[in-house]
């Protein structure tokens, strides 16, 4: 059913990460029951309402295992590309070239990404509250469902990015190239778009509080 544990694209065992896989279903089940009252699994497959996981609240009720910065790139150094499930709070990975990682499910509150290459990196339900990403590469990046509260992208690249459902709460935009950015349902309570490029930007159609500051359309 698995590969063995010598697939270096592994950051945990196989049985850890089926471990891991138990533990977010059982804890996407915990919060509907805590939202609606409801047992997800009790209701009819075909009666369930359309129900999109708060993927950073998944990761919050995680067990994550720490990871220093050297251990990251040591490890991306010699291939291996699956990021999940980690604690890298308050890691400098400035200047670092970290393109195609996935870091998803994991706690990226306070990293440093300043001056990265992350293009297609892959940030889906991610905690990235206070991140830096100034002057980064973010082309392809996916942040389906990543909590970004206050995340800093001044002059960031995240041409073609998708936000799909993000919480991008007082996030800060500044120069940045939103070209073909992907913010559908995204929740940008607050955010600061500032001389922001727009170009084909796909924003919320939805009710929105956004602090928009001389948006400007290069």
């Amino acid at each position: 059913m698995f590969k063995k544990q010598e697939d270096k694209n592994y950051s945990c065992s196989p049985e850890e990460a089926f471990n891991y896989q138990e533990a977010l279903i059982d804890a996407q089940k915990e919060i509907f029951k805590e939202e609606t009252g409801l047992n997800l699994y009790e209701i009819k497959e075909e009666e369930r309402p359309l129900v999109i996981p708060i993927e950073w609240e998944v990761t919050k009720r995680l067990k994550k295992k720490k990871l220093t910065s050297e251990e990251l790139l040591e490890r991306y150094a010699k291939g291996e590309r699956n990021f999940r499930y980690l604690d890298l709070s308050g890691a400098n990975l400035r200047g670092k070239n970290l393109s195609g990682a996935d870091f998803m499910n994991s706690d990226l509150t306070n990293v440093n990404f300043r001056d990265s290459i992350l293009i297609k990196t892959c940030f889906t339900g991610a905690i990235l509250q206070n991140a830096n990403f100034t002057d980064a590469n973010l082309k392809d990046a996916l942040f389906f469902c990543a909590y970004l509260r206050d995340a800093i992208f001044h002059h960031t690249d995240l041409k073609n990015a998708n936000f799909e459902h993000a919480n991008l709460t007082d996030a800060y935009m500044f120069q940045a190239d939103l070209t073909k950015a992907n913010f559908r349902l995204a929740d940008l309570t607050g955010a600061v778009l500032l001389h922001t490029k727009l170009k084909k930007t796909k924003l919320p159609v939805c009710d929105i509080t956004v602090v928009v500051n001389r948006v400007v359309k290069w």
